[in-house]
């Protein structure tokens, strides 16, 4: 009677719950090697090869524990889709000896917070002519998950008008909390110049 190594896992099902889209978040199982033999193992998910970007990674992907040995697995996941994640698996494969040895549930749901602009008008008032002013703008995020945001570039065809320089031009906007953004003004013609500063929460399709 010929058999591959014996071994164990210490859960069946990864559950991320509710995560933000495109921040990294790490679970852990133990994979433990009950036979008298090294194990070889591989892991890996089948239903995130196609992805592009890949959204989750194992770390270590392959390696040998020792007979009656432990090894940590890490399974990094960065959502990009805003979906529940119910299809997914984390599979374990013995190299030479069987593939699909092991499945491992994954769950979560990929969601995008909701962020507001606390001022969605800034008044500069009278301004001379190519000579910079700063103003603020709040991000406002309520919920419990962090945000990213990025400031869409100035359309090069109102420069004519008036310029703007945004700082900082991305980043985040931590949970239950605010992000300022400093937005400074030249203005290049006399008259009155209104031009729409564009900020862009990361994997949402509206603008705050």
């Amino acid at each position: 009677h010929v058999c591959g190594p014996s071994f164990e896992v210490d859960t069946d099902v990864i559950d991320y719950g509710i995560v933000s889209y495109g921040f990294r978040y790490t679970k852990e199982l133990m994979l433990s090697n009950t036979s008298d033999i090294p194990m070889h193992f591989s892991w890996r998910v089948p239903e995130d090869e196609q992805m592009s970007p890949r959204e989750m990674q194992v770390l270590p992907q392959r390696g040998t524990i020792l007979p009656h040995g432990k090894q940590r697995v890490s399974l990094e996941f960065v959502p990009h889709t805003v979906q529940k994640y119910t299809a997914h698996h984390l599979v374990l494969d013995i190299p030479k000896v069987a593939d699909n040895q092991l499945t491992v549930a994954i769950r979560g749901e990929c969601a995008v917070p909701r962020i507001t602009l606390n001022n969605p008008v800034l008044e500069f008032g009278e301004c001379y002519v190519r000579y910079p002013y700063k103003q603020s703008m709040r991000l406002s995020n309520p919920s419990k998950l962090p945000a990213k945001f990025e400031v869409v570039p100035q359309d090069e065809g109102s420069m004519g008008l008036a310029a703007y320089t945004v700082e900082p031009s991305s980043g985040g906007v931590p949970a239950m909390s605010e992000q300022v953004i400093e937005v400074a003004l030249t203005t290049h013609t006399l008259g009155r110049v209104q031009l729409p500063v564009r900020v862009r929460i990361v994997g949402s399709k509206g603008f705050p």
